[in-house]
C-alpha cells in the first residue's frame, strides 16, 4: 500500500481548513479516506479505508431497482482506474486529482486540491449542528470515524450511538450511523437513522440522498422522485449525480418529460458523477418518443462505455430496433 499526501486550499483563502473530508470516488462508489489538519494537509494509506457506500444498482427499464450484489465493502481488489480524489466542503466545488493513470502513485505527494466557492446552493454536504455538539459527543463521533477506517463496524455503530445519545441533533453522527447500518444490510435501521439526520438538520443533504437510493432499491418511485427533487432544488451543484436517480424514478412513474429532462442533465456530467446508465435511460426514452437518431447515439455511448451488466444485451436490442426504424423512416416511399 502507498502512503499518499497533499494539501487543500480555498481559492480565496477565506475559509478555515481544519477537518475537511477527503474522498476517493470510483465509479458510483465513494470512499472516505481521511480529514485535513488545521493547515489543510492530509495523508492516508491507499487501500486502508473501508468506508464505502455504493449507489443503488438500477436497471431503470426492465426490472425493479436493487442492490449491487456481492460485498459492497471489499476494497482489497479495488482498482483505481477511473478513480479521483476530492475534498468535500459545503458551499464549495472541489478540484479532483485522477488516481487511475499511474502518474501519482509513484510519488506520495499528490499536490494541492483547490476548493471553489459555489453560489446559490442552499443544501449542504456538512451539517451546521456539528459545531454545537458537546465535547464528549464529538469524541464519540471521532471514535466512530476511526473505527470505520479500521473496518470495525461494531465499534463504529457503538460510537455513533453514543454520539447521538449525547447530542440528539448530531446530524452527521446520525448519517454515519445510517451508513454503518447500510453496510451491514440493516436497511430499516439505516432509513430511521437517515430520517433522524434530516430531522436534525434539513439543509444537510447527504441523508436525503441516501434515503432516495434506499427508496429506489425498494421500488418506492414517488418517494425517490420527491427526495431527489428536493436535493436537486437545494443544491444541484454538489449533488448533480441525483439527476440520474430522478430520471429513474420519473421513468418508473411514467413521467417521461421529467425523466428525459433529468436524464439529459445526468448525461452532461463528467468524471465520477457520470453514470453511464444515464445514456441508457435517455436512449430508451428517445426510442419511445420516435427520436431514433438520438436514441441510437445515446445507446452507442452507453455500449461504448463497456458496461458489464444485464443492461448490455437489452441495450443492443434497443439499438438494433432504433437503427431499423431510423433506416425505415429515411427510405423513400414506395410507389
Amino acid at each position: 500500500m502507498v502512503m499518499l499526501s497533499g494539501r487543500v486550499m480555498v481559492d480565496d483563502a477565506s475559509a478555515a481548513l481544519g477537518q475537511i473530508p477527503i474522498e476517493r470516488l470510483c465509479g458510483v462508489r465513494t470512499f472516505h479516506e481521511t480529514y485535513t489538519d488545521s493547515k489543510g494537509r492530509f495523508s492516508f494509506q491507499m487501500g486502508e479505508s473501508q468506508s464505502a457506500v455504493a449507489d443503488a444498482s438500477v436497471d431503470p427499464v426492465i426490472r425493479a431497482a436493487g442492490g449491487n450484489g456481492g460485498n459492497q465493502n471489499a476494497l482489497g481488489a479495488e482498482a483505481n482506474l477511473g478513480c479521483e480524489l476530492r475534498a468535500s466542503l459545503s458551499g464549495f466545488r472541489s478540484d479532483v486529482i485522477p488516481l487511475g493513470d499511474g502518474r501519482h502513485l509513484e510519488s506520495e505527494n499528490l499536490g494541492t486540491i483547490i476548493l471553489h466557492h459555489v453560489l446559490g446552493a442552499r443544501g449542504m454536504t456538512t451539517s451546521a449542528t456539528s459545531s454545537l455538539a458537546p465535547k464528549e459527543a464529538r469524541k464519540s463521533f471521532d471514535r466512530g470515524i476511526e473505527a470505520i477506517r479500521r473496518n470495525n463496524p461494531d465499534e463504529a455503530q457503538k460510537a455513533f450511538l453514543e454520539a447521538t445519545g449525547l447530542y440528539t441533533r448530531y446530524a452527521e453522527a446520525w448519517f454515519e450511523l445510517g451508513r454503518v447500518y447500510e453496510r451491514r444490510y440493516h436497511f430499516p435501521e439505516a432509513e430511521q437513522a437517515y430520517e433522524k439526520s434530516v430531522a436534525a438538520d434539513g439543509n444537510y443533504l447527504k441523508p436525503s440522498e441516501r434515503l432516495c437510493i434506499l427508496a429506489l432499491q425498494e421500488s418506492r418511485w414517488q418517494a425517490a422522485a420527491d427526495l431527489s427533487d428536493r436535493v436537486l432544488h437545494l443544491n444541484p451543484y454538489e449533488f448533480a449525480g441525483d439527476y440520474y436517480y430522478n430520471a429513474i424514478a420519473n421513468l418508473k412513474l411514467n413521467r417521461f418529460d421529467a425523466a428525459e429532462k433529468s436524464a439529459r442533465e445526468a448525461t452532461k456530467l463528467g468524471g465520477p458523477l457520470l453514470n453511464p446508465r444515464s445514456h441508457y435511460i435517455l436512449g430508451y426514452l428517445l426510442l419511445q418518443r420516435g427520436d431514433y437518431a438520438g436514441s441510437s447515439e445515446q445507446l452507442r455511448v452507453f455500449l461504448d462505455s463497456g458496461p458489464n451488466s444485464a443492461d448490455t444485451e437489452q441495450a443492443q436490442r434497443y439499438l438494433r430496433r432504433a437503427s431499423r426504424l431510423l433506416q425505415a423512416s429515411a427510405a423513400p416511399p414506395q410507389k
